[in-house]
Parts: C-alpha cells; structure tokens; sequence
C-alpha cells in the first residue's frame, strides 16, 4: 500500500481546502487542480465514468465531467455518450425520442417514459439527464450500451453456450480470477455456488456488450460510458473489455465524498494490494 504523501495530508486535512473538491490522478500518485486535470486528459478515446448508481451528485458530476472534456478538447458535435441502462438493440428508438427532447417536442419526463416504457417509475432515472441535456447543449449523441435483460437471464439459468451465437459480440471474454473473487463477495452468497459461474458469465457479457455498443454505434473517436463502478472498480470489467476492443480507455470513478472520512477517501485514491487502483482518476466530489 503507497504512503500517504505529505502535500496530500495537507490537502485532505486543511479546513480552507476540505470543502474543495479533489481530483486524484492514481497513476502518476498525484494530486491535481482543476484545468491541470483537464488538459492532461487524452483528446480522444473511451472515458468509463463509474458511478454509484442513484446518486444525484454523482450522476450531476457525470454531466458537468462531460461538459468541461468536450469543451477543453473543443469537441462540440463530435462526441458519443453510453448509458449502461439503454439497451443497444433500441439505438433506432433512442436516437428518435432523443431528437424529440432535444427539438424540444417532448419533456424531460415524457423522454424517461418513452426511454423506459415497462418502468413503473421511470422519474428515478431523472438524475441522469444531466448527461443528456449536456449532449443536447453540445451536440452528442446519446447510445444504449447495454443487451436486453431476457438474453442475460438465459445465461444465468443455462449458461453462455445457450445463448444464440449471434447475440454473442466477438470480443467476449470471460472476466479474470481477481474479478471473479470480488463478484463473489458481491453476490453475499445469493446464488448458489453451482448457479455462481452462470451469473459471472452474464456480467462479463454485459461488459462485453457495453464495449462493442461503441464499436458498433458510435461514429465519433471521443466517447463517454455511464456505468456502474463494479463493472470498473480496478481497471477491470469493462475496461478491461474496452482496451481490448477500442484502445484507448480512460477511467474516472467519481465519489461522493462529502461526508467521508480521509482514511475511506486514502482507501480509494491507492486501491488495493492485489486488484491495483481503482481508477486512473479518482474524482472526489465535497461540496
């Protein structure tokens, strides 16, 4: 485990600055401001913004991160944005009520309704439009990452090789032992051991199918995925199926911190022993 460098204490521990918000760049060890984090960003690739899903300062943060990337690269009209709620196989309904919202014909809550037609309660989704509405002021387009709930359910009762082939994206690869260890510890024993390989397959599908969504539906080289921080937590999951595929990846996972202590936020600036950082930037939001 790295020490915790003395600039750092200060910058965690200093009343004036704790209330500021703390941008992190764990691969380099370092601290860094505001404009030096943005032009050291890459000018193009697939950022992987992991989220606590839910959380309306993350998913605002997740808005504001898109923002200030497209407008420090000067990429207006030249950028992609993933939703890990959307499903892929919806692109050709997603891109017309999108156009919709942003000719301004339907409301916000009539594009949550139209985008999620089964859901008892779409509004929950609400938080999230601070992405689209980022997209609609900069001119991007907004993609579905994900595939359909009935095909990831035929994996977890049967397994992948039950899975239509043609549904199977060529860059699939099962997730690694490390990743496999923490998606056990995640699942708390909910499933049986028998069942567990069969659900690990569908999480690494639908990491599989996240990064080919880009490939597949993406026109632009600068793209944005709004995903759920176990599909990134560590540099796997997703990313590790997205440098496969696409190359450049950069991953922010982004922190409510506002009412953590420093030995939580030190637990996530230098990651683990084992599975490595987190991210290659640790965004902590305090105020």
């Amino acid at each position: 485990m790295k020490k915790l460098g003395l600039s750092l204490i200060l910058i965690l521990l200093t009343p004036q600055v704790f209330a500021l918000d703390l941008i992190y760049d764990a691969v380099n060890d370092r601290s860094l401001t505001e404009e030096a984090f943005y032009q050291q960003l890459p000018d193009s690739g697939l950022y992987v913004l992991g989220e606590t899903h839910y959380t309306p300062i993350i998913q605002e943060y997740q808005g504001k991160l898109i923002r200030k990337i497209v407008t420090a690269k000067s990429r207006q009209r030249e950028f992609t944005v993933g939703w890990e709620f959307l499903n892929y196989t919806d692109q050709v309904s997603i891109d017309t009520h999108v156009s919709l919202f942003n000719a301004g014909i339907l409301s916000e809550g009539t594009l949550l309704r139209k985008l999620f037609p089964g859901s008892r309660k779409p509004e929950q989704n609400t938080p999230y439009l601070h992405s689209f509405r980022a997209a609609k002021e900069l001119g991007g387009r907004i993609i579905g990452t994900n595939a359909p709930r009935q095909w990831k359910a035929i994996i977890t009762k049967e397994g992948i090789g039950a899975l239509d082939p043609e549904k199977i994206p060529a860059n699939y690869v099962l997730g690694g032992d490390h990743y496999f260890e923490r998606f056990d510890i995640a699942m708390g024993g909910h499933v049986g051991e028998d069942e567990l390989p069969r659900y690990f397959e569908a999480q690494s599908y639908a990491d599989a199918v996240m990064a080919y969504s880009f490939a597949k539906h993406s026109k632009t080289d600068l793209n944005f995925l709004l995903v759920g921080q176990f599909h990134s937590d560590y540099n796997d999951g997703v990313v590790v199926q997205a440098r496969n595929l696409l190359g450049k990846v950069t991953s922010i996972k982004i922190v409510d911190a506002r009412e953590m202590s420093v030995g939580s936020m030190r637990m996530i600036m230098f990651g683990h022993d084992l599975y490595g950082i987190f991210a290659d930037y640790i965004y902590f939001v305090r105020n």
